[in-house]
């Protein structure tokens, strides 16, 4: 069995991106918006889910056809 791992894998590339300019930071750092319940948590549900909407209604609440999706309309009836 090699001596290599995944440890040291991902410890060299780092080193590496870090040694041509990138900016190495762990997730905890990262998190700014503190979305994860732990930092186990892989998905950013708020991120995703935003990002989503903007991709698969981009007419939503600006479209002349006032085509809206279920979010716009549940937050115009919280307000």
């Amino acid at each position: 069995m090699s001596g290599i791992s995944e440890a040291l894998v991902e410890r060299a590339s780092t080193d590496w991106l870090v040694g041509i300019g990138y900016a190495a930071c762990v997730g905890v750092e990262i998190d700014d918006a503190s979305e994860r319940g732990d930092a186990a948590q892989v998905m950013l549900k708020g991120r995703l889910g935003a990002a989503l909407h903007r991709l698969l209604i981009p007419t939503c609440r600006t479209s002349p056809s006032k085509r809206s999706c279920a979010a716009c309309r549940a937050r115009r009836t919280r307000r």
